[in-house]
This record gives C-alpha cells, structure tokens and sequence, in this order.
C-alpha cells in the first residue's frame, strides 16, 4: 500500500491501536478493541485536480469479521460476517480505479477496518463514547459497530479534507 501510494503520488494517513484515541477515532477503536488484530482508519487522498482544494470523500467500513460483540451472533446470522468488509473493499478498488483513470477529480477514501469479537476488553451495551465529532453514542447493541465505524470516518474526513460530496458503503 505504502509503494503504490508513493508512486502515484497518493497522501496515505494510517492511524491504529492508541493512535486511533489519539485522533478522537474512538467509535472505530471501541468496536476492534476486543480483537487481537488492531483496528485502524485507512485514508488515501488523490489529487487529480491540482487547481480545487475540494475532494469527493468516498467511506467504507471494513468490518473484518463481525461476532457482534456482546450481542453475540445467532449460528445462523455468523457464517457470513467475513463478508461486512464489503464497503471497504468496494470504496477502496473504486479508488484505485479511478487514480488509473487519471480521473481529473481530488478525491479522498477512508476506511474504517476492525474486528468486532468477543474478549474481556471488547465494548459492552451501556458504556457511552465520544465519537469524533464530539457527540457521544450510548452503545445499546453491539452489534451496530458498521454505523459506528462510519460515523467516525465521515467525521475525520469532513475535518481534514473539504468534501463537496460524501458517499458511504456499508
């Protein structure tokens, strides 16, 4: 990722683990805290529009595998839960699409890749986070970690980039 982004002249940001607290992204680090795989929020920035400082912002959660935390997956519903990275990896071939293209459009990615599992240290219902655009999220289902993950990704990219358009993939 790293030698793809520098030869296309492509601004990767990569936060995870405590760096992902660090950056006030503590919906994606609460949601992956009980895994042993560190979540982390992927952005990739192309500027095929030197002329515009506007972007067209692209996100999608990467759910790596979805036990559903506590609120733990019937049999049934868990067999295909390595599928809820779909937005992700949709979001991030549109990207790379796109920069081949040579599309004259600046356009940023951002990714929020977790592991929603069951441990002693994963989130539970009833604890309340502060997302990162400072509104806090009282966790009712822990199974709702994709709408957590997105929230903070729309947050950080609307901050850092000036977004004319936003599109999410879930």
């Amino acid at each position: 990722l790293e030698a793809s982004a520098r030869k296309d002249h492509i601004k990767l940001t990569v936060y995870q683990g405590v760096e992902l607290l660090q950056q006030k992204l503590n919906l994606i680090h609460a949601v992956g805290k009980g895994s042993s795989q560190t979540p982390m929020m992927i952005s990739l920035a192309y500027n095929g529009n030197p002329a515009s400082q506007e972007y067209i912002g692209l996100v999608g959660k990467g759910i790596v595998f979805d036990q559903g935390g506590m609120n733990w997956k019937s049999p049934a519903g868990i067999e295909d839960m390595h599928v809820d990275k779909g937005g992700a990896c949709s979001v991030y071939a549109a990207f790379w699409a796109l920069v081949e293209l040579g599309v004259k459009q600046n356009i940023v990615i951002t990714l929020g890749i977790a592991e929603n599992t069951l441990s002693g240290s994963c989130y539970r219902t009833s604890d309340i986070i502060t997302s990162h655009s400072g509104l806090t999220v009282e966790i009712l289902n822990t199974d709702a970690e994709g709408r957590l993950v997105l929230a903070d990704c729309m947050s950080w990219a609307q901050d850092n980039y000036k977004l004319t358009h936003l599109v999410e993939l879930s």
